[in-house]
């Protein structure tokens, strides 16, 4: 008992039983205290407040679930490239307009710093240390999102979408999105 993981793990398990039992709880409730008077009309199936043509396990035609696919597809798609974009719109960097400026036309010098306001060297690091052996020791710089999502990220994304495009003008060769 003497660990704090063991007492949080213990905290998580009484919080999940008592949750658990609070909903069994109100279904029982719901149960006792609902009164049940059965009847045909409450037992058809509500479909928008109109009555039920046919039966619910007719067959459906392929292209709904052809559009259904496509759709999961694409759906998911953006999933993935949503994160992809923020992180590569982080990435660039940021443009303010300097004072005195409307901001609309901005030079290349005022849009992009140049290069040297990040060390790139390790002369440009002051701080070092010295190894056992009487080496200089100097730490690796420090790396901003900037330089982390290199244009092999970015080439993968666009190769990414692509391939999306390509399934998509597929789709629409073989009639997918067209009803007959």
């Amino acid at each position: 008992m003497g660990e704090p993981g063991f007492a949080a793990l213990v905290a998580i398990f009484i919080f999940a039983v008592l949750a658990a039992a609070l909903g069994v709880f109100l279904i029982l409730l719901g149960r006792v205290v609902n009164p049940t008077r059965p009847n045909p009309v409450k037992n058809m199936p509500y479909e928008s407040g109109m009555d039920p043509i046919h039966g619910a396990r007719r067959r459906f035609d392929v292209r709904f679930h052809l559009v259904a696919i496509a759709f999961l597809i694409f759906d998911v798609e953006l999933l993935f490239l949503y994160p992809w974009a923020v992180l590569w719109a982080n990435s660039r960097p940021q443009v303010s307009a300097p004072s005195g400026s409307t901001g609309l036309y901005l030079s290349q010098a005022e849009a992009f710093p140049s290069a040297t306001a990040f060390p790139q060297n390790d002369e440009s690091i002051s701080v070092s240390m010295e190894s056992a052996e009487g080496k200089r020791i100097v730490p690796a710089r420090q790396t901003n999102v900037r330089d982390q999502f290199s244009p092999f990220a970015f080439g993968g994304g666009l190769l990414f979408f692509l391939l999306l495009v390509v399934g998509f003008i597929c789709d629409w060769r073989k009639g997918v999105f067209s009803w007959r």
